[in-house]
Order: structure tokens, then sequence, then C-alpha cells
């Protein structure tokens, strides 16, 4: 997760006010110990905690393309009639990508007739390999969001947008220690919503081990579960 400058420095603040409360930075030490990355776990959990105040103020003070009531994610203007346009459309344009890719008029060839440049020829490559997998990728996205979006759609409208940011800390905290270690998780995300200026008697309901592993559990039939 790249972060700039300025944002690095208010997560590590974060941090700071976070390990000044109590025991969480051995929660913290702990995750990282089993394989999480200190600077992708500390992301995770201040964002997700920064949306979680923003989603307890009312109807989402910060800015999150569509949310609307308290956090609640609005998939109202993505139709299912839109969805399978913009199917049948990927897989036209990647056809039509592809007849391009088969003539002269290919972009990667006018890539790779650049003069020899060791410093830039590894670049135009890799460039030049993009515009080749191009069309691949479009089908590929295709595929996937048919097949995705009749699944999710019902479960995330029932979903807050902290769920969904809580969901992605534990399911990264599983990719990288082998466990979604609840207990952990839920207690760095109590502690970092009081961290960020949250209060005690307002902690999300979902931030509980027990809420995780229910939100989990809810989810893994839509293949929610899965970082892919």
């Amino acid at each position: 997760m790249l972060l700039n400058a300025n944002t690095n420095k208010r997560r590590d603040d974060f941090l700071k006010r976070l390990f000044a409360q109590g025991d969480y930075e051995k929660s913290f030490l702990r995750l990282c110990k089993d394989g999480c990355s200190r600077e992708d776990l500390a992301s995770f959990l201040w964002a997700t905690c920064i949306l979680a105040r923003a989603d307890r103020r009312g109807p989402i003070a910060c800015t999150v393309p569509g949310a609307d009531r308290h956090g609640f994610i609005a998939l109202d203007a993505i139709t299912p009639e839109k969805v399978r346009s913009l199917v049948e459309d990927l897989r036209s344009i990647a056809d039509r990508v592809d007849d391009v890719n088969k003539t002269p008029l290919n972009p990667k060839l006018d890539v790779l007739a650049a003069p020899t440049d060791a410093s830039r020829d590894s670049a135009r490559q890799y460039v030049a390999r993009l515009y080749d997998m191009l069309p691949g990728f479009m089908r590929l996205y295709s595929r996937h969001l048919e097949r995705f979006y009749p699944l999710s759609r019902a479960v995330l409208k029932q979903l807050t947008s902290t769920q969904i940011r809580s969901l992605d800390l534990v399911l990264y905290i599983e990719q990288s220690t082998g466990h979604p270690r609840y207990e952990d998780a839920a207690n760095l995300l109590q502690g970092g919503f009081l961290a960020i200026g949250g209060a005690e008697e307002r902690i999300p309901e979902c931030f509980s081990a027990d809420a995780l592993a229910k939100l989990k559990q809810r989810t893994a039939k839509f293949r929610l579960n899965s970082r892919f």
C-alpha cells in the first residue's frame, strides 16, 4: 500500500497514539512477527478506523464513492442492465484491440522502434507486453464481473463501508499469517477507533471478534472472502 510522505506521517502518528493507550502494540507486533507487513497493517488499520469514525458521525462524512445512509454501499445507480452492457462492450472492444494488434498499427511497434537506451529498454519491453495482453485482461475482467456481480449485489447492499474495510483487514491478516486472528484484529480496531478520536460508546459493533468472524462467514457464500 503506497502512501505519500505526509500520509505516512499521519499514519505513524496514529500508531503512536494507539500504542500509547494500552496493550495494543502487543497485538500489532504479534501480527507483524507472524507475517504481516508493518506498513501495510498500519495502513489498513488506519484507513478502516478513519472510515469508521466518519460512518459513525452520520450520513458518510467522508468522500466514499457510492456511499449513502450511514455508510451503506449504494448500488442503485449500477443496474444489472448497465453491468451486462459493460460486459458486452469490454468483449467487443477486446476483439477490436486484438484486430489492431495484428496489424502494423499495433502501438507496441512504435514503442519498440525507439532508439536503444539501456535505461529505458526494459520498461519499453514491459509496455509492449502489456499492449499484447490488454485484450486478454479486458476479457478476464468482463468474465469476473459477470460472475461476481449477481452473487455480490444483494449482500453488498446490506454492508456498511466500515464492514467492507474491516473484512478487507481480516482477509489481509489471514493472507499474511495463515489465520484471520479475530481477537488481535478486534483489539486493534477498537483501540484504533479511540486513537482516531472516536468515542468508546460509539465503537462499531462489527469491531468485536465475534462480529468479524460472523462477517467473514456471512460473506463467504458470496465469494467475498477472497482478496483475488
